[in-house]
């Protein structure tokens, strides 16, 4: 449903009990008192507001941004924005980059703001506006996992590999021609005894406890259900991270505390392959490897090899022979 009975500068949409307000203030008007109408629980309000505040990116504060404050604190609503994903407006005759476009939501009884996601996207096409995306309701993070087969080495029965590789590995001649069957028999023993599988998709730190909600809710979806799964979730996540701060020691071995920071900061370094393959790097070394020497050099660089054979020690004890007691009580140490 469209509601038009709203100034020109502000459309209502109403979807599934949730009210939509389009918002557009051109730069030469100003707010009224109060600066935009309240609606009930669920709305949000998006669009061009034009408004300057440090609180959205701006350096200075307008009169603009002041009532918009002003109406976002007196109706309890909540400004989503995060200076990380930059600005939304690129100004092309006073090269600046700012955010007039901004999404505020109201909240609920219990005082959280409404579930949205916003993130900012490319340019429009001959605009100087970004695209901003907003994601209304609910996510929960699912780890998407590739469906590679893996080997489950920790569970392996070594005893059944070992057997299986005796039984067929004596009559497999010892040369070359036979490193096909032996790579065989080495798979085929290792299908019968070690476990195999991929990692399933999962949504992290979810339990037997967030599946009964989940089940309840799909019967009778209220706000306090979800709320509870949600309040579950961040239980989960708050003992993770607990337990992950108390496992941190760099006394013993420092790689997974590395690589824990690593993640936190964000510097996730990936293995990127190199373009050049290694037959043409043997390539290039096989043109550069045929060089034309000079005979004059070439006799020259003889004479300093003699000279330097020459200098050398006639005999060293690396050279000497190595007698079996020697050998004995070096294995035994």
């Amino acid at each position: 449903m469209i509601s038009m009975e709203l100034p020109h500068l502000l459309h209502r949409i109403v979807y599934g009990g949730l009210s939509i307000f389009n918002v557009y203030k051109p730069p030469g008007e100003e707010w009224e008192n109060p600066a935009l109408p309240h609606a009930a629980h669920p709305c949000i309000y998006a669009g061009d507001f034009n408004s300057h505040s440090p609180l959205w990116g701006y350096r200075t504060e307008n009169r603009d941004g002041e009532s918009l404050i002003r109406w976002a604190e007196v109706n309890d609503c909540h400004l989503e924005y995060d200076a990380k994903q930059g600005s939304t407006f690129h100004s092309a005759r006073w090269g600046t980059s700012t955010t007039p476009d901004l999404c505020f939501v109201s909240c609920n009884r219990e005082g959280r703001p409404l579930h949205v996601t916003r993130s900012v996207e490319s340019r429009f096409p001959r605009s100087q506006h970004s695209m901003v995306v907003l994601e209304i309701g609910m996510r929960l993070p699912c780890v998407q996992n590739p469906e590679l087969p893996r080997w489950n080495l920790r569970k392996a029965v070594w005893a059944k590999f070992t057997e299986e590789v005796e039984k067929t590995v004596s009559r497999i001649p010892i040369n070359i021609p036979n490193y096909g069957r032996f790579s065989r028999l080495l798979f085929m023993a290792a299908k019968r005894s070690i476990p195999r599988g991929h990692r399933k998709n999962y949504v992290p730190c979810w339990n037997a406890e967030c599946d009964g909600l989940l089940a309840e809710y799909k019967v009778s979806p209220t706000d306090e259900l979800a709320n509870s799964l949600i309040k579950n979730l961040d239980e989960g996540r708050r003992n993770r991270w607990m337990e992950a701060m108390q496992s941190l020691d760099f006394t013993h071995s420092s790689r997974k505390s590395w690589s824990l920071l690593r993640k936190l900061s964000g510097n996730t370094r990936s293995i990127k392959r190199a373009d050049v393959t290694p037959d043409q790097i043997a390539d290039i070394f096989q043109e550069n490897g045929d060089i034309d020497v000079p005979p004059k050099l070439k006799a020259q660089m003889k004479r300093k090899l003699q000279k330097e054979l020459k200098n050398c020690m006639q005999q060293s004890f690396l050279a000497e022979l190595v007698s079996s007691e020697e050998i004995i009580a070096a294995i035994k140490r």
